[in-house]
């Protein structure tokens, strides 16, 4: 029989490593202009990887509490050189890298699963309180989906930049690949509704961030709900957002799905095994290297 190292095939995983360095490399200006753009778009194969894969460990993984445990310490180990993660190397202490999101991420698989076996309860005994556990496990897990999402357009009104790395988005694609991680159709049919969503949210927080330069004048959180003409321009024109090159850039991630498909289903001879600890220490010590490499290169 063969044993579980043999059974685990890291090609996802170093090509979510490859292109995380490739986009990082562009984040922070390392790369020519003509090649910016690229590198970014490259980049966005890394985070459904990575998201991916946590859908995948929170099913596999025999102890849930000791890989959140992972998570949280090596996001306060990344912490310390990401708040300097910016070409300016400027201090953002409220800016929280990835790990934290793709922890969160396994709070919200874990309200996800705890309302399916309520529900689950409920079809068997048909008790009105199974219901009321389901329904409530449910809303937790929706509640936990909407939460860096609000916070950050909430913050940004009161003039308090903060920021979760893919934030509600983020979110949403974990859960997405847990439920339907056993259909390829179906979970390629919910990333491709998932990126619209994206462009939605993007262009929620373009309005609240930049609502004076669009409409002369500041736009609250509900009123950017309110005010369809508004988000339609900034969702049609691309107005505003200089970050990258609009808010229909996320959606290029969307190639990353053949990417997870073939690599989930090949048999071939190339068959990559790193060690566990490569992986966690790959994100704190190369965004530590950039970071370093920025400041003595000024």
């Amino acid at each position: 029989m063969e044993t579980r190292s043999r059974k685990r095939n890291d090609n996802l995983k170093l090509i979510a490593m490859l292109t995380m360095l490739i986009d990082h490399l562009g984040h922070m200006r390392m790369v020519s202009e003509s090649f910016y753009t690229i590198s970014r778009t490259i980049g966005r194969i890394a985070f459904p990887i990575f998201a991916y894969q946590i859908a995948i460990g929170f099913e596999k993984t025999s102890n849930r509490k000791r890989y959140a445990l992972r998570l949280f310490g090596f996001g306060l180990i990344a912490q310390i050189p990401y708040i300097w993660f910016n070409p300016e190397l400027e201090r953002h202490l409220l800016h929280f890298n990835i790990l934290f999101l793709l922890l969160a991420g396994l709070g919200v698989l874990q309200l996800f699963e705890w309302g399916e076996q309520a529900c689950k309860r409920y079809r068997e005994s048909k008790k009105s309180v199974t219901f009321f556990i389901a329904a409530g496990y449910y809303l937790a897990t929706l509640a936990l989906i909407a939460l860096p999402e609000a916070v950050t357009i909430l913050c940004l009104q009161r003039g308090i930049e903060i920021s979760f790395e893919y934030s509600s988005y983020g979110l949403l694609m974990i859960l997405f690949f847990y439920r339907f991680r056993r259909t390829p159709w179906k979970m390629a049919t919910a990333y491709l509704a998932l990126s619209l969503i994206g462009v939605g949210l993007t262009s929620l927080w373009v309005a609240v961030k930049y609502g004076p330069q669009i409409t002369g004048g500041e736009v609250g959180y509900f009123h950017a709900l309110q005010n369809w003409d508004l988000i339609k321009g900034i969702m049609t024109r691309n107005q505003v957002h200089t970050s990258l090159t609009g808010v229909w850039f996320q959606a290029r991630s969307l190639v990353a799905i053949p990417i997870i498909l073939f690599f989930e289903s090949y048999r071939g001879r190339l068959q990559i095994h790193l060690h566990r600890a490569v992986g966690y220490w790959f994100y704190p010590v190369h965004i530590g290297i950039l970071v370093a490499i920025a400041i003595f290169t000024r």
